[in-house]
């Protein structure tokens, strides 16, 4: 072999065995399918639960096996049965009814995780009272920070009522 055609294949030679000693120092992180996590919050209420503006709920999660960091409470309320406003296209260009749940969200203040519950005084979101309506929390929290962005996880009680 004439030795420019070896210098020629020399070159990728050193590159791929260089990427060859590079690949068990990745993080292959990205690779692994991501796994649920189990629900954190632990509150379930009663089927059929109703609620006074002024009533106290116990929101509980558990902290085992979450990192540190604060939860992230939200009570959010809407209609069971939406109203269809109108039609569009989804992605697949598909007709689809456009629903409108007349719904609406109060943020509650973080809490660290570590402290387990909170206590809410019910209040009426969005005007939403009555058989129409449901409420639900949300508990969200950071399970990764990165320069490249933040992972979390959330998951939700069940539903319940208030009526004014």
């Amino acid at each position: 072999m004439a030795p420019s055609a070896m210098k020629t294949l020399a070159l990728p030679a050193l590159l791929l065995s260089g990427a060859a000693q590079a690949l068990p120092s990745l993080n292959l992180n990205f690779l692994k399918p991501r796994v649920p996590q189990p629900c954190a919050v632990k509150t379930m209420f009663p089927d059929g639960a109703t609620y006074k503006p002024g009533d106290t709920i116990t929101i509980e999660w558990s902290a085992a096996g979450l990192p540190e960091g604060n939860m992230a409470l939200s009570v959010q309320s809407g209609l069971i049965t939406p109203i269809i406003t109108g039609y569009g296209y989804n992605w697949y260009g598909q007709l689809v009814p456009i629903l409108d749940f007349k719904g609406g969200a109060v943020f509650l203040d973080p809490v660290p995780i570590e402290d387990e519950k909170l206590e809410w005084t019910v209040a009426v979101v969005a005007n939403a009272t009555g058989d129409e309506y449901q409420y639900y929390v949300n508990g969200m929290y950071y399970t990764h920070y990165s320069d490249h962005g933040d992972s979390s996880e959330s998951c939700d009680t069940n539903n319940f009522q208030v009526f004014a």
